[in-house]
């Protein structure tokens, strides 16, 4: 079987990956503060963020943005607003 046919396509393949790694040099610039907290029990709170833990947060949040994006497939239908068509009916029960 070919990949396409068990479903396992990546839309963008290198944006997927990309964000993967960015994702995980995110995570990775969060460690030094971590670990600089055990003496408070790994706890954070109350800690001032340096730059590279702010750099993390963005990198996190983009990385899944693009790693996303690369996993939607390039074929995917586009459904437009006048394209879907809902129907209700009613239920007749009473009580």
């Amino acid at each position: 079987m070919k990949t396409a046919e068990i479903g396992n396509t990546f839309g963008h393949r290198g944006a997927f990956w990309a964000g993967v790694v960015a994702v995980i040099a995110g995570v990775m610039l969060h460690l030094p503060m971590y670990t600089e907290a055990r003496g408070v029990g790994y706890r954070l709170a109350g800690m001032p963020v340096d730059a590279p833990m702010i750099i993390g947060m963005v990198l996190i949040v983009a990385g899944l943005v693009v790693t996303i994006w690369g996993l939607i497939p390039r074929d995917s239908p586009h459904a437009l607003a006048s394209d879907v068509h809902v129907r209700v009916r009613r239920s007749m029960k009473c009580g």
